[in-house]
C-alpha cells in the first residue's frame, strides 16, 4: 500500500492507495500539474470551499504534486490550487478563470481531479547612459488592468538595477506591460539643493568635501543635467510607450533603456492655506495624461520646507500637474513646462473632506456592542485593482453611526472588511449610488447620509444548467453573468459583485450565489473567454446572446442556458 503524506495549515491528511471514505461520506483526490509542461508541481497549496468543507480545508501536495481530501459530506465543492512562482487557480484552459469545481455523491471518491498551474512570466534588460551602466535605477513593469470599467496601468513589479546596470522583473502573470526607469527622486534632494543655494557659508563646506572626495564640483543650478523618467521604448510617456505582451512562463529579455541625460528646470512656488508648520509633507510632479494607477508616477518630488515652500528641480519640458496630499490637506494644480524656470507658483491646500453615516440591520435582533465593534468601514480609491488596496478606514461608534475624516477629493467605493455574524451585508448607499460596486465621487463638500445595510440572510443568486444544441448537458462551460444596466464607473476587480464567472459542473449545472438584486444577464461559452471580458465592447457583444434574469433575495427559479455562437475575441 503507498501512502503519502500531505501536510496543510494545521491539517494533515494520509492518503492510502485504495483507502475508502467512511459510510455516507465522499472524498476528493488529484493532482496539480504545470499548465504548459504537465509536469507534477509538489509543494502546491490546495483549498477545498464549500458547505462541510473540513477547516481549515488546505493540503500541500506530495512529491509527485498529489492531494487528497476525506470523509467529506455530498455536496458541491471548490477546489482551488496555488504555489510560489505560478499563477491562476487549477483551470488548465484558463490562466484567470475559476477554480475547479466537483460534484459529490455519498459513499464516492473523486479521484481524477487534474488542477494546472501556470508559471508566472519575467522582464529583464539593462540601463545605461552614454555607454556606462547607471546603478540603483527604479525600473516598473507597469500592467494594463481594466479598473471600474476603464483601463488602466497598474504597478506589477519593481526591481532596480545592479552594478552592471541589470535588472529583472519577476512574478508577471500573462497580459500586456509598460516598463518604466525611473531614476532617483528623493524629495530630499531639491530641498538640499535649495538650503546650499541659499547659505552660501554651508554651500562652501559641501563643495570642499566633495571635491576632498574625488566627486568634483556639483552645480548649484537648479537646472542641473537630469536623468528622465523613461518609458520603453525611449519616450516620456506612457501613451507614447510600447507595451511589451507576456505569454505564460515568458521570459523577455532585451527590454534595454538608454537614457540621455537632459538639463531640466526648476519649478518652484509656496503651498498656502495649512493651519500650522508642514510636517512630513511632500509635492510630486506628474504627468497631466498619466492614465496610470491611483499613486501615478512623478517625474520629480520635492519635501515642503517649514514655511510651505518647494523646489522641483530637473523637470523636462511637458504639461504636469502639482499635487500634495497628506491627509487631511490635498492640493492640486496644472502646470505646463517649457525651456525657462517656473517660479513663483500659489499652491492652495485644501481640508478634506468628512463622509459620515449609519449601520442599519435589517432583520432579527440587532446585533451587540461587541459585534458593531468589530464592524469595519472601508473607504477605498476607485483606481486601486489590487484585492487589498490602501484604504482609509471609518470610526464606527457604539451608536452605530460612523465617520471618515479628510478625504482628498477623487472617486472612491465604501465596503465593509468585517460583517457581524449572521448578518450579510447588502448595500452601501452614498445617495441612490450602491457604493460596493459603483464609485461616488467627494469634491469639496462633506459627504453625509450613507447608510451601510445589513441583512439577515443571504442575497439572491442564479442557477440553472447549460446545454448544447441538442439540448444535452455542458460540463465545464463558463457562464458570465453581468449588469443588464451598467453604470459608468462599475467595479470590475477582484472584489466585484455584479460581474461574475463560473464553470458548469458534470450535469451542466451552475449556481451562482451573493448577487444583489437586479437585472443581469447571463451568457454561457465552450471556451474560456478573454480575460477583459468586463470591457464595454465586449460585454454589448455578449449581451446579444444573453438571456436575462430578475434577482432578487432568496432562490431564483433555475434557467436553462445554450452555447452563445457569438464569437469572443482573445
Amino acid at each position: 500500500m503507498r501512502l503519502g503524506l500531505l501536510l496543510g495549515f494545521g491539517l494533515v491528511v494520509v492518503v492510502a492507495a485504495g483507502q475508502q471514505p467512511r459510510p455516507g461520506t465522499a472524498g476528493i483526490a488529484g493532482q496539480v500539474t504545470d499548465a504548459r509542461s504537465h509536469a507534477p508541481l509538489p509543494g502546491a497549496v490546495v483549498a477545498l470551499n464549500g458547505r462541510g468543507a473540513p477547516p481549515p480545508a488546505r493540503v500541500i501536495t506530495d512529491a509527485d504534486g498529489r492531494f487528497a481530501f476525506s470523509d467529506l459530506p455530498p455536496g458541491v465543492f471548490g477546489v482551488v490550487a496555488s504555489r510560489n512562482g505560478y499563477f491562476g487557480s487549477g483551470d488548465a484552459r484558463d490562466p484567470f478563470g475559476p477554480g475547479r469545481l466537483v460534484e459529490l455523491t455519498a459513499d464516492h471518491a473523486v479521484t481524477d481531479v487534474t488542477l494546472s498551474l501556470w508559471k508566472l512570466g519575467a522582464i529583464s534588460g539593462t540601463v545605461i547612459a552614454e555607454g556606462d551602466p547607471l546603478v540603483g535605477i527604479e525600473v516598473n513593469a507597469l500592467r494594463r488592468s481594466l479598473v471600474a470599467s476603464r483601463w488602466r496601468y497598474v504597478n506589477a513589479a519593481t526591481a532596480s538595477t545592479d552594478d552592471r546596470g541589470v535588472y529583472r522583473l519577476s512574478g508577471l502573470p500573462p497580459g500586456e506591460y509598460l516598463v518604466v526607469a525611473r531614476p532617483d527622486r528623493d524629495p530630499e534632494t531639491p530641498l538640499l539643493l535649495s538650503l546650499l543655494s541659499a547659505t552660501p557659508a554651508a554651500s562652501v563646506d559641501v563643495l570642499a568635501a566633495a571635491t576632498a572626495k574625488g566627486r568634483g564640483v556639483p552645480e548649484r543650478d537648479a537646472r542641473v543635467r537630469t536623468y528622465p523618467t523613461t518609458f520603453f521604448r525611449s519616450v516620456p510617456g506612457s501613451s507614447l510607450a510600447t507595451r511589451i505582451s507576456i505569454d505564460a512562463g515568458a521570459d523577455r529579455a532585451g527590454i534595454d533603456f538608454q537614457l540621455k541625460a537632459l538639463r531640466g528646470v526648476r519649478v518652484a512656488g509656496t503651498v498656502s492655506g495649512l493651519d500650522g508648520p508642514p510636517e512630513e509633507m511632500d509635492v510630486h510632479l506628474v504627468r497631466a495624461d498619466s492614465s496610470l494607477e491611483a499613486d501615478p508616477l512623478d517625474v520629480a518630488a520635492a519635501a515642503l520646507e517649514s514655511d510651505g515652500r518647494f523646489e522641483l528641480t530637473g523637470v523636462p519640458p511637458g504639461k504636469y500637474v502639482v499635487t500634495m496630499t497628506a491627509r487631511p490637506w490635498w492640493a492640486r494644480m496644472p502646470v505646463t513646462v517649457g525651456t525657462a524656470d517656473v517660479a513663483g507658483l500659489k499652491l492652495a491646500a485644501h481640508k478634506g473632506s468628512d463622509l459620515r453615516g449609519r449601520l442599519e440591520f435589517d432583520g432579527r435582533a440587532a446585533p451587540t456592542a461587541a459585534e458593531i465593534a468589530q464592524v469595519v468601514v472601508q473607504i477605498t480609491p476607485e483606481s486601486s485593482p489590487a484585492p487589498n488596496p490602501a484604504s482609509i478606514r471609518a470610526q464606527v461608534s457604539p451608536d452605530n453611526t460612523f465617520t471618515a475624516a479628510g478625504l482628498p477629493a477623487g472617486r472612491y467605493f465604501l465596503r465593509v472588511g468585517t460583517v457581524p455574524r449572521g448578518w450579510t451585508l447588502e448595500s452601501s448607499l452614498v445617495g441612490s449610488r450602491d457604493a460596493i460596486d459603483a464609485a461616488f465621487e467627494i469634491q469639496s463638500a462633506d459627504v453625509n447620509g450613507v447608510v451601510v445595510r445589513f441583512v439577515d440572510h443571504p442575497l439572491g443568486g442564479a442557477n440553472g444548467v447549460v446545454q448544447d444544441a441538442s439540448g444535452a448537458p455542458v460540463s465545464n462551460a463558463t457562464v458570465l453573468i453581468f449588469p443588464e444596466a451598467r453604470e459608468a464607473g462599475f467595479d470590475t476587480g477582484p472584489q466585484a459583485r455584479r460581474f461574475r464567472s463560473v464553470r458548469s459542473i458534470t450535469n451542466g449545472a451552475f449556481n451562482i450565489g451573493g448577487l444583489p438584486p437586479g437585472a443581469y444577464l447571463a451568457v454561457a461559452l465552450a471556451t474560456p473567454p478573454a480575460p477583459d471580458w468586463q470591457e464595454p465592447a465586449r460585454l454589448d457583444a455578449l449581451a446579444s446572446s444573453a438571456t436575462r434574469i430578475d434577482v432578487a433575495a432568496g432562490p431564483s427559479p433555475p434557467i436553462t442556458l445554450s452555447i452563445a455562437k457569438v464569437p469572443v475575441k482573445k
